[in-house]
């Protein structure tokens, strides 16, 4: 008897329908009983179940772990490329495990200017490095939102039901609150489509701050308020003793300051020489992203918290 399943895509605006998905589907029906949820803005062809109506990704997810009676449910983002051997992998060892939350590497599918390329890096720092390394030193609760898997029995009448647009870091928030157990992975599991301008890159990161505001004063009177707190420093303020440090070398040691650099820009890049000079110049300029994200993080720290939650979803 084959293990039963529940695998969830979510389609926006005006956006079709992955055709990677499908195959994805086909892919893990050789080996699960799978339950295929569709999640759309608006109606599409499918034979599956097909859920139609305009929601935050977060209510989907709640409602979706309310509505299966699968215990393994797999998120896939509809507009990533997906890696379905990687994923196939991916659900075979979760599954057999005890977790709560499961998840691997998302890198991106095209580094074609410069901007693409720093992003590039950007996410090598952020799935490599920071969120493995905190979840490490238990300050973790950060998951890469595009593919991930759910224990939907440790989240039953758990998950607040606010309308945040940061629901891969709520669900991160739970998990650090009630103790779960996690899986990360080292697959890589799919590849997103970066922002291909610094206008986009900046509209997203105010997006974001947003997000990151709404999560705070959810958990506010929380335990996990200040991991919260802690995500925002490790995940976006970095930059600033990273910087400082390299500046106070420049001007103490400049042999000291040249060795710390180069072995940052491998680090950053994992070690690829093929994208260690991007790395070099994501150090020294990719810092005024975040930035700018410091600065939209602060205007919405300082508004009236129901006017935070009144911001539209694309602002």
């Amino acid at each position: 008897m084959k293990t039963k399943i529940t695998i969830a895509t979510f389609i926006s605006n005006s956006e079709k329908k992955n055709n990677d998905f499908d195959s994805l589907c086909e892919l893990l029906k050789e080996k699960y009983d799978v339950d295929i949820y569709i999640y759309s803005d608006h109606k599409i062809d499918t034979d599956n179940i097909n859920i139609v109506g305009k929601q935050t990704k977060y209510f989907r997810i709640i409602d979706l772990v309310e509505n299966t009676k699968n215990k393994d449910i797999l998120f896939v983002d509809n507009d990533i490329t997906i890696d379905k051997n990687n994923i196939l992998k991916f659900v075979d060892e979760v599954s057999k495990s005890d977790y709560a939350l499961a998840w691997g590497i998302i890198r991106t599918s095209q580094q074609n200017n410069l901007v693409e390329k720093m992003i590039d890096i950007d996410k090598i720092i952020s799935h490599y490095i920071i969120r493995p390394m905190s979840w490490k030193l238990k300050i973790g609760i950060s998951l890469p939102g595009q593919v991930f898997m759910l224990n939907r029995n440790y989240y039953l009448d758990k998950l607040p039901k606010i309308n945040t647009i940061y629901d891969d870091l709520e669900i991160g928030a739970c998990v650090k609150e009630y103790n779960m157990p996690i899986k990360y992975t080292r697959y890589i599991l799919g590849y997103e489509k970066p922002k291909t301008s610094f206008k986009n890159l900046l509209i997203q990161r105010k997006r974001w701050a947003q997000g990151l505001t709404q999560t705070i004063y959810m958990n506010k009177k929380s335990k996990v308020g200040k991991y919260v707190i802690i995500h925002g420093i490790i995940f976006n303020m970095m930059w600033i003793p990273t910087n400082l440090i390299l500046l106070l070398l420049a001007l103490k040691n400049i042999y000291l300051f040249l060795a710390i650099f180069i072995l940052l820009g491998f680090w950053y890049s994992h070690f690829n020489f093929k994208k260690v000079l991007y790395a070099y110049i994501y150090i020294l300029v990719f810092w005024i992203v975040y930035f700018i994200w410091l600065i939209n993080m602060i205007k919405f720290l300082t508004m009236k918290e129901e006017n935070v939650w009144k911001l539209k979803k694309n602002i």
